[in-house]
């Protein structure tokens, strides 16, 4: 009779030892034994991660260091070229001041030219009105040496110079008649009252008028006579503006003429003499009348 055995581990107690190996619990303990297998290679990954994120974390310092050293030279740098601007823009600013120092002086001396040349234009001007005034006067001697029947050659060129300086020296002056003559013999006595009286006559005419520079008679001295007075002026256009306005003198014993050469008055004396002649004749509207400071017989134009 055979006897019957159960399967190999079929029995209850796990503390029981059988020849055959219970694959099934096998099973079970080849899971259990591969967690810790499983942990294991978990560590070893981690690990690994740690180590990679260092490395990077390393590398970002070493980055950052450099980015930082990059960040001070441009700081470094950026403040050098800031230095730079800043004295390139004060060099500008010293530049800007210099040139306005010049452009200010040149305005000044282009100014100063232009008054230069308004003065050289003022007396160009009066040049050629002198020389005008010249031109008449030699027309007029030469008018007066035709009516004297003098022949007029090359001998009184010296004549004609001659008038010409001395008319030029006397157009400053004026002369006046009437003025009593002071009794005292101190003579800067006497002068100083003469001047006194011709202020007084000169600023009946005008106040803007300025005082003469010099008052003097003409003639030797004598108690019983008032001789003519002599005035001299700085300028020529104010004896042009006395003569003009010399009929605004209220007193009828002074008369007041221009400084004439002795040539002058021997043709306005002439000239007289002609004129007295025509209105004899019956021409009664005819005077004498200075134009362009030369005397001549006109018209007198009728007033309605």
């Amino acid at each position: 009779m055979s006897v019957l055995r159960s399967p190999t581990g079929s029995g209850l107690s796990g503390s029981r030892s059988d020849s055959q190996p219970n694959l099934s619990s096998y099973n079970k303990l080849s899971e259990f034994s591969e967690i810790p297998s499983v942990t294991h290679r978990s560590k070893r990954k981690f690990t690994d991660e740690t180590t990679c994120m260092k490395e990077e974390i390393a590398e970002l310092r070493t980055q950052t260091s450099e980015i930082m050293k990059i960040l001070i030279s441009l700081r470094d740098n950026q403040q050098e070229f800031i230095e730079k601007i800043n004295k390139d823009v004060n060099d500008i600013k010293k530049q800007i001041s210099d040139i306005k120092i010049t452009t200010d002086y040149l305005k000044t001396e282009q100014n100063n030219m232009k008054s230069d040349i308004s003065d050289i234009v003022n007396k160009n001007l009066a040049t050629q009105c002198k020389i005008h005034n010249m031109e008449s006067e030699i027309q007029q001697l030469k008018e007066n040496q035709t009516q004297t029947s003098l022949p007029f050659t090359d001998h009184n060129y010296e004549d004609i110079l001659n008038e010409i300086k001395e008319r030029e020296s006397r157009k400053n002056n004026i002369i006046i008649n009437g003025i009593t003559e002071p009794d005292s013999r101190d003579k800067d006595q006497r002068k100083n009252l003469d001047t006194k009286e011709v202020v007084k006559i000169i600023k009946q005419i005008s106040e803007d008028f300025p005082s003469p520079q010099k008052v003097f008679r003409l003639g030797k001295y004598q108690s019983n006579k008032n001789r003519p007075l002599k005035v001299c002026f700085n300028s020529h256009e104010t004896v042009k503006s006395i003569l003009r306005a010399k009929n605004k003198v209220s007193t009828d014993s002074i008369s007041i003429y221009s400084d004439q050469t002795p040539q002058q008055r021997k043709y306005l004396y002439h000239l007289k003499q002609q004129l007295k002649k025509q209105i004899d004749t019956g021409k009664k509207n005819l005077t004498i009348k200075f134009i362009k400071n030369v005397p001549k017989i006109v018209e007198v134009s009728q007033k309605n």
